[in-house]
């Protein structure tokens, strides 16, 4: 059974308005490995909870709990897009707010955009 490792302050927040926190579960294996992942709880009464697969495979509880230290804002957004209903039914996710903003980050690095030219023969 899934433990929880540790609650982040960091909220997730959909172009829609529903807000999310995440926390990361942990759950020690048969063979004595830890797998992290991710659990996204709504903060607004009809979202549903989300939760990622394996996010990560660590060798003791201690080492979840040090790999969910480390976990930054961008790290949240990506598993955002990648988690899933608890009960394993896929769900089609708008991007977070967060992701909006730091693609936006990247397009906006003052390089021009190269355009695909076609040479003519």
């Amino acid at each position: 059974m899934a433990e929880l490792i540790h609650k982040h302050s960091v909220h997730i927040r959909t172009p829609e308005g529903l807000r999310y926190e995440a926390q990361v579960l942990g759950e020690r294996q048969d063979d004595g490995t830890w797998v992290g992942r991710i659990e996204f709880l709504p903060l607004d009464a009809g979202a549903p909870a989300l939760e990622t697969d394996r996010e990560t495979t660590q060798t003791s509880r201690d080492d979840v709990m040090t790999w969910a230290l480390g976990l930054e804002g961008a790290y949240f957004a990506g598993a955002f897009t990648r988690a899933r209903v608890e009960k394993g039914t896929s769900v089609r996710h708008p991007r977070s707010t967060a992701a909006d903003s730091s693609a936006s980050r990247r397009r906006s690095s003052g390089r021009p955009r190269r355009s695909a030219r076609r040479r003519s023969s």
